[in-house]
């Protein structure tokens, strides 16, 4: 699983590559790119999901991880 980012305006549109989001495909890939651009300033995400066919219970755990972190940052 890869995360790749495009910024536009004040958004990030982050495109999950990779046809699974699981614990065994690097899940964390997710968090280590959602922090990065988060340090910089960026705090609107739209998240693509297209790509993936199945997302286990760690997938859903990184999705929600991030979207109550950015939550709680932002408030």
């Amino acid at each position: 699983m890869t995360v790749s980012s495009e910024i536009k305006a004040d958004r990030v549109v982050l495109r999950v590559q990779g046809s699974r989001m699981t614990l065994d495909e690097r899940v964390e890939t997710l968090h280590d790119t959602v922090e990065g651009l988060s340090a910089k300033g960026y705090k609107k995400f739209i998240l693509d999901l297209g790509a993936v066919r199945y997302i286990d219970s760690a997938g859903l755990g990184a999705v929600f991880t991030e979207l109550i972190r950015l939550d709680r940052d932002t408030s």
